[in-house]
């Protein structure tokens, strides 16, 4: 028997495997616990893209029935080029991420990073990007969930866009509390000076950051202006969901450490 044919039987075995397996024993909703047949979520508990550009600020993609930019943005500067988000906080994204996030599995990860590419074109960037980078987990949570959620997201989308994904380019220094269960004024506290951009992969470069969940912002916003101060030329801010909080804390935000990048930036 030639090499050829023992691959192919090989194949076919392994086929045969993985369909007698599938009868015998029938996946579940990631959701739900609902019985599937090569499936991993239920059509009932799929969440739909909230995408409507038309409707949106340009910039910090907030629903405000027009695509022009919206007055918060204009009076308080983001350190993001532009935020896209596909879900907002609320319904079948938000117990999508939740599971994600609290009951760890790749497998999940890459479902969401499915949805995450396939709204990607909806989602009008309009920019070519050099680097994709993730936030990264803490060392606490990677020992807990084996992996980082966001690093998964990044590395499908990269893949997606023929984007390099640079795992090392973002890095966390200090070991923090979950956001979680902190107030707003502890998160603040809780990640600052919390991460290292590397000048390396990120000066003079277009980064998208990638994120799970956008709550108040803080993370995300500590970790742009690392990035920022190390050298990259702008930063623009991908996540999977996004919560009406992050519009209450933004002013606050810019005011604790955006306006220290300008004044630095200006000097």
């Amino acid at each position: 028997m030639n090499t050829f044919i023992k691959k192919y039987m090989l194949k076919l075995f392994t086929e045969f495997i993985k369909e007698t397996t599938a009868i015998l024993l029938p996946a579940s909703c990631y959701i739900c616990g609902r019985r599937l047949w090569h499936k991993q979520i239920c059509h009932n508990c799929i969440p739909a893209f909230d995408i409507r550009t038309d409707i949106r600020c340009p910039v910090c993609f907030s629903l405000i029935g027009s695509n022009e930019v919206c007055v918060a943005c204009k009076s308080i500067p983001l350190p993001f080029n532009k935020t896209r988000f596909i879900w907002n906080y609320s319904g079948k994204g938000r117990d999508l991420v939740k599971i994600m996030k609290y009951r760890p599995s790749p497998a999940l990860c890459k479902v969401a990073a499915k949805f995450l590419v396939e709204a990607y074109p909806l989602l009008e960037f309009n920019e070519t990007f050099d680097v994709i980078l993730a936030i990264p987990s803490s060392k606490k949570n990677l020992r807990l969930r084996g992996f980082n959620q966001c690093d998964i997201l990044a590395s499908c989308l990269a893949k997606f866009l023929k984007i390099p994904f640079k795992k090392q380019g973002l890095k966390h220094i200090k070991q923090i509390k979950s956001q979680a269960a902190l107030s707003h004024q502890e998160r603040l506290s809780n990640v600052k000076n919390a991460f290292y951009a590397d000048s390396k992969i990120c000066f003079n470069k277009n980064v998208l950051l990638i994120d799970d969940v956008v709550t108040t912002g803080a993370t995300s916003q500590t970790a742009a202006l690392s990035l920022l101060n190390s050298g990259a030329k702008c930063v623009s801010l991908l996540s999977l969901i996004r919560s009406d909080t992050w519009n209450r804390f933004r002013g606050e935000l810019y005011k604790k450490n955006c306006s220290r990048h300008h004044r630095s930036t200006s000097i």
